[in-house]
């Protein structure tokens, strides 16, 4: 079998032999003079991204902050609090919280009614903000880059909760985007061979994609360090699932543009003009975007199981059309005016944002339970000796049916609710729809119907495993006793025989012993 190289170390040799070829003379032929025409292609491509990655005149962008949204099953609710106990002790001595325990069990257990309570907050050691009446939390190894981070909880279905975190940033984040998306970067170059002697052409990424995923990774970084704070305190059902070095947490990220033009065509415009600007930032404005002429809403469309780079959902603030809807005067600034108000946006996608992370990582779930379920379906040799694992198998494809049967059940009985929850972003229209496609225009509707299609899907998938793997389990069970059975059988037709061979080998003893007895009752 032939040793593949890992690509981080092909990546390496790649680089230092460029960079090693740059430094010498130049050469006119050879090896060397290949290495320095790569290294000069790699020099004038990233002059012409950079170029092509500017922002347009006099617009000016702004990283103001992002939600993060864990998710408790009602089977963890009890977990939930003690975790909110721990992180925010004041929760039960807060004037407006003085009964939390029995509140908090109230407002999770009840299978009518919604809402949200705002909690409290996390801030930095040492840090203080004025007029703050929550209770707080102090962490001395929140990043940099954030300010604080308010906690609330929100329930829309009667059996889940959602606590968000909306982390607030310091200017120092916008600065430091801004900074990665200024840099110079070089295209990646992949030798096929690890000597560079022996030259058989090379492989090589796109320039645009390297700075869009540089500015993913920091932010990513960002979020998983968040993650590992309140780790010890929250852990619901995001936090529980194995990602590697991506985060857990789905996110929202919100962003100000100031300086665009008004109108739709204004903004087509700048879209296509500035394409490679957006695309630097990680902004792909070409599907599924939602305005309502003062802000913008992208899903996220990365695959998160197949890259470490999981982007989030994005809400844009088109600055100056929205602060024509607001008196700043009220907020103490233009950032804080649009902060607040961004929020109802983002609490009224919150219901159908929740449940679609769910499902989403309930399909990773089920297809793993899947490939499970059927590799163990598959008879080996002494499969039957498994039976305990394929209890402990069954119990896993239960319960994940179980919980998706009932935010089923559930979305539908509360579908009034949340088209009620959602009436605010109403609104928001799909842009540049196309018109050989029948599609939702609004993002409530189009939210809804994507839960339900979900929904939908994963119930048959899960369905098919589910019932295959009882009916496998059974028959399972039905060789075990049958087995059992027949091991009885023999073990009884042993005994018999070691029975009959004991009274043989006694026999003499045994007609002494019939003689005595016969002759004592002849006697009576």
């Amino acid at each position: 079998m032939k040793f593949k190289v890992p690509d981080n170390i092909r990546l390496f040799l790649s680089s230092k032999y460029l960079d090693w070829a740059e430094t010498l003379p130049k050469f006119n032929s050879g090896f060397i003079h290949e290495l320095q025409i790569i290294r000069e292609h790699q020099r004038r491509e990233s002059k012409k991204e950079y170029e092509r990655s500017r922002p347009p005149k006099g617009v000016e962008f702004l990283f103001l902050y992002f939600r993060l949204i864990e998710i408790f099953h009602i089977e963890e609710f009890d977990n939930f609090q003690k975790g909110l106990i721990r992180l925010l002790p004041g929760l039960q001595d807060d004037f407006y919280n003085r009964n939390f325990q029995t509140e908090f069990r109230h407002f999770t257990e009840s299978i009518s009614g919604g809402g949200y309570k705002k909690l409290g907050l996390i801030r930095r050691e040492g840090k203080r903000i004025a007029f703050f009446h929550k209770p707080v939390c102090e962490i001395r190894d929140l990043p940099p880059e954030v300010d604080y981070i308010s906690i609330s909880i929100h329930k829309a279905l009667p059996s889940a909760v959602e606590i968000t975190l909306d982390v607030h940033l310091t200017h120092e984040a916008t600065k430091h985007l801004l900074e990665l998306q200024e840099k110079h970067y070089l295209s990646r170059i992949r030798f096929r061979s690890l000597f560079p002697w022996k030259m058989k052409g090379y492989t090589e990424d796109y320039i645009g994609s390297i700075i869009s995923q540089q500015i993913l990774e920091w932010i990513n970084n960002l979020r998983i360090n968040i993650e590992l704070c309140i780790r010890p305190y929250i852990k619901g059902y995001f936090m529980q699932q194995i990602t590697g070095k991506k985060p857990c947490l789905p996110a929202i990220e919100v962003y100000g543009m100031k300086g665009l033009p008004e109108g739709e065509e204004a903004f087509d415009t700048l879209r296509n003009e500035s394409r490679g600007w957006l695309s630097s930032l990680g902004l792909e404005f070409y599907r599924d975007i939602y305005g309502d002429g003062k802000s913008l809403f992208v899903w996220s469309h990365t695959n998160t199981t197949k890259t470490d780079n999981c982007t989030a959902h994005r809400l844009i603030v088109l600055w100056e059309s929205y602060l024509k809807t607001l008196e700043t005067k009220h907020y103490g600034g233009e950032i804080s005016a649009i902060i607040h108000n961004t929020k109802y946006a983002l609490d009224a996608i919150l219901p159908c944002i929740a449940v679609i992370e769910f499902l989403r990582t309930a399909q990773r779930n089920i297809e793993k339970l899947r490939m499970a379920v059927f590799d163990s379906i598959k008879l080996r040799p002494f499969s039957r000796y498994k039976l305990n694992k394929y209890i402990k198998l069954n119990n896993v494809v239960k319960q994940e049916s179980m919980i998706l049967e009932r935010t089923s059940m559930e979305f539908n009985e509360r579908i009034k609710y949340i088209h009620y929850k959602m009436k605010s972003i109403e609104d928001m229209k799909i842009i540049k729809k196309n018109p050989n496609v029948n599609e939702v225009e609004n993002l409530k509707d189009v939210s809804i119907e994507f839960v339900k299609f979900d929904i939908d899907r994963l119930k048959k998938s899960l369905s098919l495993v589910t019932n295959s793997f009882s009916e496998f389990l059974s028959t399972r069970n039905m060789e075990v006793m049958y087995r059992l059975q027949l091991n009885i059988f023999w073990l009884t037709i042993v005994v018999t025989i070691a029975t009959i061979v004991g009274l043989l080998a006694n026999w003499a003893s045994i007609k002494v012993f019939l003689k005595m007895f016969l002759q004592y009752l002849s006697i009576l």
